[in-house]
This record gives C-alpha cells, structure tokens and sequence, in this order.
C-alpha cells in the first residue's frame, strides 16, 4: 500500500549481509520467545534464539532461519546481528 509506514530492517553474519529493507512488520526468535516489530515500536534489544525470522515489505515477504546472536531496535531501525543465518524455501 502507498503511504505505509516502514522501518529499516538489515540482517546479517560476520560474514554476509542477508537483507537490508524498508519493512512493514518483522517478527524473530529472542531467547524467550518471538517478539513482533512494527514502526513506532519502543526500542528494544534482545538475544536471538534459534528459528524463522520473517520480515514483510509492501508486496513482498523474506523467510530466514536465523540462531543465536543480537537483535537491536533504535530510531526505526532494526539491525539483527546472527550468528548463522540463511533463507529458508517456500512462501
């Protein structure tokens, strides 16, 4: 839709960048559960646990499997920082 409201959203290894998007909504694993994301949101820090970390942008949707490392949410700005990551099939 035009006009919606996005947050930058970049995920990435020590070793590759994997995405890097204007997003509508993201959703991880933190250690403790999944935590949902959404511009305007409160920042937040977190660690990643191990499972389907799903980002959705006007007309698209990113599905990665992502284990361990940092999640962090400054200024609409999510950076996940993964200690492994790689995209998982189908829609």
């Amino acid at each position: 839709m035009a006009g919606e409201k996005t947050f930058r959203c970049r995920v990435m290894t020590s070793a590759e960048e994997f995405l890097d998007v204007a997003a509508t909504s993201a959703i991880f694993p933190a250690a403790d559960g999944m935590v949902g994301v959404l511009p305007g949101r409160a920042p937040l820090m977190a660690r990643l646990g191990a499972g389907r970390l799903t980002v959705h942008r006007p007309g698209r949707r990113y599905r990665l499997f992502v284990n361990g490392g940092l999640a962090q949410l400054k200024d609409d700005e999510l950076t996940i920082l993964a200690r492994r990551c790689q995209p998982v099939g189908g829609k």
